[in-house]
Parts: structure tokens; C-alpha cells; sequence
């Protein structure tokens, strides 16, 4: 068995339930209402860099628009842009961090921005799955742009591995407890649901406290070349 559908029999073992009174579907969204509480959770009180990361992609010339929107199999980009710093030439050492701006208060159209914007005042907005960053680059610089962000995590599949949950595997056992109140709830034992609920909420301050000190290093994602967006 692989580590959601361990949970999904924990869930069941815990709460003297069978498959027959609770579906395994069932069992499964209320899990991923526990997996996305947690992981609000750890964005809002924990700190910024536990589902840190940032995506790279190399300059177009006098392209303005680079596409936020890519995936993997755990995470769907991007729940929080935090920031974009760029390197503007091929032999600049170091990346410069964009001011970002608000679309709306240009008071002129991009195409003016993209021929005149200032390198020494960078900027950048964000429209719909995409940023815009001027001045555009005026030679093609490999992992040109990094976007930091927040990722945003995909729904748990029943037959996903433990390494595949993106929380620590010694809190994996969470989202069991924290489903056994919807359980309790769909069978109607009040009583049950409500000590279930207690429960989880100890249990989740103590994993709160526990990753408060964590501290993750970033990881390189790469991006794929955006050399045919449309306009």
C-alpha cells in the first residue's frame, strides 16, 4: 500500500469505520480538506520559506512577457508571488531585485515601458498567469529571471507515495486524525466529531511549534523557454 491510502485504512482503523459506510472517495476529499488546512497553516504561521521556491527562465529579446503559469505533480504554481529579482546581462554577477508595480496606475501603454523604462528603476507588473518585467532585455541571458514564490500544492491521489505528501512524514499521521471528524460527522456521532476535532486542533499547534525553527533551502526549478507566447 502507498502512504494516502495507509492513511486512508488509519483513518478508518481509528474511527471503527468501514468502506461501506464511508467510500474511499469519500475518505480522500476530506483529506485534501485536511492537506490544504495544513498547508495554509504553515504559510500563515509558520513562516514564508516552507513552500519557498523559484522558477527560472532565460531572456527573450525585447520580450516583455515571461508566463507564471507551470506544474509539477505536487505542486501547481503559484499560490504567492513573493518577488522577482533579474540578472540583467550575461556577465552581471548578481541579480537585481524589480520593484513591483500596479498595472493599473501606468499612465501610458507597455509598449512605452518596454522601449523606455530605465535600467536603473526596474519594474515589473503581474496580469493573469503572466509578469511583465521592463526594461526588456536587449540580449538573451540564461536563467535571466527568478520568480520567488509560494507554491501551491495539488489535491493527494489515493495511490501517491509518502514522498509525494509535501509535509514532513512524521506528521503525515495529522490528516488521519483530522479526517476522523468528518467520518464521525457523516455517520452522525456528534460527540465523536467534536473530541476528533479537539484533537486535531492540539495536535496542530504542536506541528506548528515544531516547524516554526524549520529552515528550507530553495531549490532551482526550471522553467520552460516562453519564446512563442502570443499577444
Amino acid at each position: 500500500m502507498t502512504a494516502v491510502n495507509d492513511l486512508i485504512t488509519l483513518s478508518r482503523t481509528l474511527t471503527n469505520t468501514t468502506s461501506t459506510q464511508v467510500s474511499d472517495a469519500d475518505v480522500l476529499t476530506y483529506m485534501n480538506i485536511v492537506y490544504h488546512d495544513l498547508e495554509e497553516a504553515i504559510v500563515a504561521q509558520v513562516n514564508e520559506d516552507y513552500f519557498y521556491d523559484y522558477l527560472t527562465t532565460d531572456s527573450v529579446i525585447d520580450q516583455s512577457e515571461y508566463q507564471l503559469k507551470t506544474s509539477t505533480a505536487t505542486v501547481e504554481w503559484v499560490k504567492k508571488l513573493l518577488w522577482v529579482s533579474v540578472k540583467q546581462k550575461v556577465a552581471d554577477s548578481v541579480y537585481i531585485k524589480y520593484r513591483l508595480n500596479d498595472l493599473w496606475s501606468l499612465d501610458r501603454d507597455l509598449q512605452y515601458y518596454e522601449d523606455n523604462q530605465s535600467s536603473w528603476d526596474p519594474f515589473f507588473v503581474i496580469q493573469e498567469d503572466s509578469i511583465f518585467l521592463f526594461p526588456t532585455p536587449d540580449e538573451v541571458v540564461t536563467d535571466w529571471v527568478k520568480i520567488h514564490v509560494i507554491v501551491n500544492l495539488v489535491d493527494l491521489a489515493a495511490w501517491w507515495a509518502e514522498t509525494t505528501v509535501m509535509i514532513p512524514r512524521q506528521w503525515h499521521h495529522l490528516i488521519a486524525i483530522w479526517v476522523k471528524q468528518y467520518i464521525y460527522m457523516a455517520r452522525n456521532l456528534i460527540n465523536e466529531k467534536n473530541d476528533a476535532k479537539n484533537e486535531y486542533e492540539t495536535e496542530k499547534l504542536k506541528f506548528i511549534n515544531a516547524l516554526s525553527e524549520r529552515y528550507v533551502n530553495p531549490v532551482n526549478v526550471k522553467l520552460p523557454n516562453f519564446n512563442t507566447i502570443k499577444y
